[in-house]
Formats: structure tokens, C-alpha cells, sequence
């Protein structure tokens, strides 16, 4: 089975509920669409677990692309610490620096998107939009449109935009919109308040059969 999920925003706890949730063997294939890092506290504990973890794949997510140019260039570090890096780089800092070299390897080698057959039905995965339309920046920046045309014959499957903005009336569930799946359900929203956090949630999808699953 191929299991999808994306901005988990540095909630380890949210991203550990999911796994307890989906109990995945080692057959089973994960690939997280980006922005694991920034505005939550773990994202570097999230980073480094899903390197560790053979089944796991991940996509570079703007989030992850804004670190880079800093950890890598030396470069605009404000707009990074003002879209929630902060947390990040001190977590990266305190990592000895045989581990900062790796996870900075580990970014360097993702991909912006990846294609994947499962159910009978072509996926293109990506973190914003797609790459043949918008090139690399566009893929982890660029938010797609309800009635964007995608590729023929595929189903693009994305993150990035949270589906509130498609969906008013489910705000925090995963959006179907015919050849696009938007699964980014708001965990970057999370602030600790419990009466504006209650519905936001981190959403995963089976791409075999497209069940939900929600922590």
C-alpha cells in the first residue's frame, strides 16, 4: 500500500499518532509531500525519523527549500525565521555535526515531485504544483487553483494550500476535486489554543483505495 501525507509542520506528536494509527509494514510505501519543518517544535526529530525509515520517501516542500537556501547559502534568513523557522534552526543547531551534515545532504537530494501508480490510477505527487508547468520554485511555492488543468491522465495529489481554502464546509478534511487531492488539512494552524485548534488536524491518504485517515 502507498501511504501519503504532507505539512506536518513539526508536530511529532501528530506525526507519531498517524504511524500508531496506520501501523504500516514493511511492505507499505509513505512519501511525505513536504514542509515537515517550521512553526511546530520537532521538525528536525520528524527530518531524522524518516530518514531513518527504509519505506519512507519524502518530497522538498517550500518549507524545506527555505532552510536549504539558508543552511546551504547563507541567505534570506528573514524570510524564513518569519514563516516559523525559528524552532528549526535552533534544533539544527544543537545537533552534532555529523547529523547537520547529513540532514542538509538529505534535503539537497529531494526530489519536487514523484510519480506513483497504485489502484489502478496514475498519481503526481507534489508538494505545491507541478513541475512541467511551473518549474522547481513553482513546485514548492505556487498554490494550485480549484480548476487548474493538470497533466492528462493523472491525479495530482498536493499540499501546501490548506483545503479549507477549496472546502469551506470541511475545512480539515482532505479535498477531491476529480484529478486533484489536496491533503494538507490546516497542522500549521496549530498554535496551542484548544478552542481555535480543535478541528485542525494532520491528514494522511491511502492511495490504493483512497481511505482517510485523520489525527
Amino acid at each position: 500500500m502507498i501511504y501519503v501525507m504532507s505539512d506536518i509542520h513539526g508536530h511529532m506528536d501528530r506525526y507519531d499518532r498517524m504511524l500508531d494509527l496506520l501501523d504500516l509494514q514493511p511492505e507499505d510505501r509513505m512519501i511525505v509531500q513536504g514542509d515537515v519543518v517550521d512553526r511546530g517544535p520537532d521538525g528536525i526529530g520528524i527530518l531524522l525519523d524518516i530518514m531513518e525509515r527504509p519505506n519512507f520517501e519524502m518530497l522538498l516542500g517550500n518549507h524545506e527549500a527555505m532552510m536549504l537556501q539558508v543552511l546551504a547559502q547563507g541567505d534570506m534568513e528573514w524570510l524564513w525565521y518569519y514563516n516559523g523557522g525559528i524552532p528549526t534552526r535552533m534544533a539544527y543547531d544543537r545537533l552534532p555535526g555529523r547529523e547537520r551534515e547529513a540532514v542538509l545532504t538529505f534535503l539537497q537530494s529531494l526530489p519536487v515531485e514523484k510519480r506513483v501508480r497504485a489502484g489502478g490510477r496514475e498519481f503526481l505527487l507534489v508538494h505545491g504544483s507541478w513541475l512541467e508547468e511551473d518549474g522547481p520554485e513553482g513546485a514548492v511555492w505556487k498554490r494550485i487553483e480549484p480548476d487548474a488543468v493538470v497533466p492528462e491522465g493523472r491525479t495530482v495529489v498536493f499540499g501546501h494550500t490548506p483545503t479549507w481554502q477549496y472546502q469551506p464546509d470541511r475545512p480539515y478534511g482532505i479535498w477531491f476535486g476529480g484529478d486533484k487531492i489536496g491533503i494538507d488539512c490546516g497542522l500549521a494552524g496549530l498554535r496551542g489554543d484548544p478552542g481555535r485548534d480543535r478541528n485542525v488536524r494532520l491528514g494522511c491518504l491511502r492511495l490504493d483505495d483512497l481511505r482517510e485517515y485523520y489525527v
